[in-house]
């Protein structure tokens, strides 16, 4: 706790112990309060991948589109980054229900550097284990944007067919793998001793940093091929951090056990975690240092010898995304004011949201120090955040990655059998017919296809068992604005694996935030809650005689419950009358009442929700 407290971006960490989170959200969205922080954090659900109660994935991002959640739980053990505007939290298991809740300081975050500087010069050039850039471009043909769209070409990777796809960069659009079987790409992450001292779980801040990279993949439309996975986890014996990172990168890669380490686990990429507190290690205290530092590639094809990384273990997954950003070099992405290097466009964007566009937000590429809110999305021209492009023709991170994931893959091969993806529908109207495919390859056929429906990404409900599937998209969408698909598919061999797909439903109105009943976070010295309320709830639905209002006011104060019938004349008072901070619960007999469509309506200071309900 104390080699914790004193990092320089630690505000606080503290003992609390968390509730299922399963029970938390509802319906995909999920609505609480942090100890210490005075405002409630809304966030609804973009990708689920639940196993069991004991072993899921929740990510999420707030109702703004800036802040990010990544929640796992892995054999019971909840570990989770919490990243907003204005708050960073990190949450890891101790040890029963005690779990350590750390605070950083977002606006420290902000100012802190990649030590991947133009071109390298402080790492390649200065040791020589890499070449220096050449000094000029071969010639290029016209029609092309840059001699290194030329080179591209030249190699053999067919740019202008990939040019002439239609549309912009949706998963379903992206290359595909030039070599069929191939592993995911495979992260293997080190640690040093000092790192382990200083980490609550290093198996837990493993799991989020390749969660958290898979999460700004999916944010940013990037294909699902390029996603990662962890190829094995190990502590760098013998090795200590120096003053100066710059050193310790080249130094650390030509380590023998590194090599056999990689090689033993068929690991494409290689991150180092560590705890540097000197020189220009952002363990410091000095401003002028460095949170992560990596090889960046200008070929099309990436190098091998380039896929190494070095992250500081407190910054891995807080709001500067440290890791996630190092691994962004490794695949050829750059930061936004990189202006020498190739290709021209594989840099980080910065873009403003807001009333009157004065939000400063910043796509993940981008080197620090520049103020506003580091956001975990890739730039990419054809996603937007509160209507505003992520990316332009200079900025477009997502094709980058997109060009050399199939290359990144393949440094090192190590066969997975059975893979399965879904391809299909991924937006669409409420009451619509969806349509989907499933994908097997690389297994034992023939395969055996199991489809799943979930409207929270937690209680799925079986469907058909083949590799076409067809489904109304959630009617009516006002109570659900999201369809969770899963596909399990099991070999001939009994080998199964699953893919995991989210379905955007668009209901033409807005949708409200909601929790569930169940336990919060609770500090465990009892001075401050983190609690979570019950939700506004109507039940049951359809009714017949009577139904049950339930609701949670955060505060005293004078509440109306009313219906109103589907043509908006007949009023019907449920309740009126002050309530108390807390949870409540109110029933109205409602015999005698007409059938049909009605809307429960609640009002408290000024706020209003609505829930649809059916009265037979």
């Amino acid at each position: 706790m104390d080699k914790i407290s004193t990092h320089p971006t630690v505000q606080t960490a503290r003992v609390v112990s968390i509730g299922s989170l399963k029970q938390m959200q509802r319906n995909g969205h999920l609505r609480f309060e942090v100890p210490g922080n005075t405002g409630e954090i809304k966030a609804r659900a973009t990708r689920v991948k639940y196993k069991d109660e004991n072993n899921y994935e929740w990510l999420g991002s707030t109702e703004d589109g800036t802040g990010q959640i990544t929640w796992i739980c892995r054999e019971g053990k909840t570990a989770a980054a919490i990243n907003l505007t204005d708050a960073s939290y990190e949450i890891y298991h101790l040890e029963g229900d005690n779990h350590i809740l750390i605070s950083h300081d977002a606006e420290k975050l902000k100012n802190y550097r990649c030590g991947t500087e133009a071109r390298n010069e402080s790492v390649e050039e200065r040791h020589g284990h890499l070449p220096a850039p050449t000094a000029a471009e071969p010639a290029y043909a016209a029609g092309f944007e840059s001699p290194h769209d030329w080179r591209f070409y030249q190699q053999g990777n067919a740019l202008e067919e990939e040019k002439q796809r239609p549309g912009p960069y949706a998963p379903e659009r992206m290359l595909e793998p030039t070599v069929a079987c191939d592993d995911p790409i495979r992260i293997l992450i080190l640690y040093t001793s000092a790192a382990a001292q200083a980490t609550p779980s290093m198996t837990q801040l493993a799991d989020l940093c390749i969660s958290q990279f898979n999460q700004a993949l999916y944010n940013s439309h990037i294909t699902s091929n390029a996603s990662v996975e962890l190829a094995g986890l190990e502590l760098l014996a013998g090795f200590s951090e120096t003053i100066d990172m710059r050193d310790d990168l080249p130094h650390f890669k030509a380590l023998s056990t590194v090599t056999h380490l990689r090689n033993a686990v068929a690991a494409d990429l290689v991150v180092l975690l560590t705890n540097g507190a000197t020189g220009n290690y952002c363990g410091s205290g000095l401003s002028a240092c460095y949170l992560g530092l990596a090889f960046t590639s200008e070929e099309a094809n990436p190098l091998p010898e380039k896929a190494f990384a070095i992250v500081q273990a407190n910054s891995a997954v807080n709001g500067s995304f440290t890791f996630t950003h190092e691994v962004g070099h490794t695949f050829g992405c750059h930061h936004q004011n990189d202006l020498t290097k190739l290709p021209v466009y594989a840099k980080g964007h910065i873009f403003y949201t807001g009333l009157l566009g004065l939000n400063k937000c910043l796509t993940v590429m981008t080197q620090g120090g520049e103020g506003g809110t580091r956001t975990l999305r890739f730039s990419n021209p054809f996603v937007s955040v509160q209507g505003t492009p992520t990316g332009n023709s200079e900025k477009n991170n997502a094709r980058r990655i997109t060009e050399t994931y199939a290359t990144i893959r393949n440094h090192r091969l190590g066969g997975r059998s059975l893979q399965v993806s879904i391809s299909g529908t991924q937006t669409g109207d409420q009451c619509t017919l969806g349509s989907w495919t499933g994908y097997a390859s690389c297994g034992v056929a023939p395969y055996i296809y199991q489809w799943s429906t979930s409207y929270d990404g937690f209680t799925y409900q079986t469907q058909t068992s083949d590799d076409l599937f067809d489904f109304t998209l959630n009617c009516p969408a006002d109570l659900y604005d999201r369809l969770y698909i899963r596909l399990d598919v099991t070999g001939a061999d009994n080998q199964t694996e699953t893919a995991y797909l989210t379905v955007y439903v668009n209901s033409g109105e807005g949708t409200e935030y909601i929790t569930v009943l169940g336990e919060g976070f609770n500090e465990k010295d009892g001075s401050s809650s983190f609690s979570t309320p019950v939700p506004f709830e109507v039940f049951p639905n359809p009714a017949r005689e009577k139904i049950f209002v339930q609701f949670y006011q955060s505060s005293p104060g004078f509440v109306s419950i009313t219906l109103v019938d589907g043509n908006g004349r007949n009023t019907i008072k449920v309740f009126e009358g002050r309530v108390q901070k807390g949870n409540h619960r109110v029933e109205a007999n409602l015999r005698g009442v007409a059938k049909g469509i009605y809307y429960c309506r609640l009002q408290t200071g000024n706020q209003l929700f609505t829930k649809k309900i059916v009265l037979q």
